[in-house]
């Protein structure tokens, strides 16, 4: 039987082999480029913001990031769904935002910076509810005059 010897430190600890450190290297830097990605806003549009008008089909208040699917008609009547990110649970709590700040079926006006596609969806600003409350969810955000979607 072949017996390999490898390097040991002074502690009496394996030394990582080559391979095994540039494995480890790799692996870091892809985790590394994928988290930029991840957050990265290049996908939506920050010189626009758009005011979208819909029905709450779908709130879910999560970490790393809070969503809305909100259905919207158009001008001929035909609904297309928004998929509209968010901040996570934590930051919009500090908002002043809960679990149910909006349930399925709630009407409401949401301001966001749009998908740069084209895409039904963006990046949340502001949600006003039909009461008239505004909820924030980015307060770094210059809330001009945004674009009328319907």
């Amino acid at each position: 039987m072949e017996h390999r010897h490898y390097a040991v430190a002074e502690s009496g600890c394996r030394r990582p082999s080559f391979l095994s450190t540039c494995l480890s290297v790799a692996v870091l830097l892809n985790w590394g480029a994928a988290a930029w990605a991840h957050h990265s806003f290049a996908m939506y549009d920050s010189q626009k913001q758009v005011e979208v008008k819909g029905t709450v089909k779908e709130f879910s208040f999560l970490n790393p990031h809070s969503s809305i699917i909100l259905s919207v008609k158009d001008h001929a009547g035909k609904s297309a769904d928004y998929t509209i990110e968010s901040n996570g649970s934590f930051y919009l709590a500090k908002q002043g935002w809960k679990r149910d700040s909006l349930k399925v079926g709630d009407v409401i006006v949401a301001v966001v910076r749009p998908l740069r596609d084209g895409s039904p969806g963006g990046d949340l600003i502001k949600a006003t509810l039909s009461d008239g409350r505004e909820l924030i969810a980015r307060t770094e955000a210059s809330l001009g005059t945004p674009e009328k979607k319907q």
